[in-house]
């Protein structure tokens, strides 16, 4: 058991110093993340609303993000992605920080809304700054890492959000801006895009197989 856990970790050693600053900002921004798990919760005790109503609230916010993220992938493809998480974080942050200050009810739930589909655009360029910022050989080893912040994140964030749901939901709204904007800042500082040019040849090869349309041939 013990050398199943040593093997597990040491796969992650020796990555680029960007890799363990993406890792640290999922897991900042992921132990803030308290509202998405708490939102039936708060629809139903501290809104009122029923069932039925929420499961609607639920379809209309599914069918809206769903563009939002296509077309925050076509920006992602097309503008500087450093910029692109900036803007759409920020955002994110000023209506998740607004929602902290007004009482629960409609208002809050556009707020909400509206900060979730901003971090939904975010999202496509955050996975590309991944992939910008690391060699080609070590992606797998990367977006590994990166989930696992993510999931271990999100457990602590989920625990912690049911602690402060009764009597400090206001409070969740400000750690959970607060905790996006640290690992916005991280990203900024720390995370640096490769250069090709710093690449070994053998690497820049596998890039360019990675990169290239592969032909397809089909048999009848």
């Amino acid at each position: 058991m013990y050398k199943r856990i040593v093997n597990s970790i040491s796969q992650y050693l020796g990555l680029s110093k960007s890799v363990y600053v993406i890792f640290f900002a999922r897991i900042i921004t992921n132990m803030g993340a308290f509202i998405w798990p708490l939102l039936t919760f708060i629809l139903t005790r501290k809104m009122g609303y029923s069932p039925l109503t929420i499961s609607y609230i639920f379809l209309v916010i599914g069918i809206i993000f769903l563009p939002a993220t296509i077309l925050g992938g076509i920006l992602a493809d097309k503008f500087n992605r450093k910029k692109i998480i900036i803007i759409f974080d920020l955002s994110s942050i000023f209506f998740f920080m607004a929602c902290a200050f007004i009482e629960p009810g409609v208002l809050m739930l556009v707020f909400f809304a509206l900060a979730g589909l901003f971090a939904s655009m975010e999202g496509p360029a955050f996975e590309a700054l991944i992939a910008d910022a690391t060699k080609p050989k070590e992606r797998d080893k990367v977006y590994s890492l990166t989930y696992l912040g993510h999931n271990f994140g999100f457990i602590v964030g989920a625990a912690i959000g049911g602690l402060l749901f009764e009597n400090y939901l206001s409070l969740a709204f400000i750690i959970d801006g607060l905790t996006t904007l640290t690992s916005t800042i991280l990203i900024i500082l720390f995370v640096t895009v490769l250069n090709t040019d710093d690449l070994k040849e053998e690497e820049k090869t596998f890039t360019k197989i990675m990169m290239k349309p592969q032909e397809i041939h089909f048999q009848f």
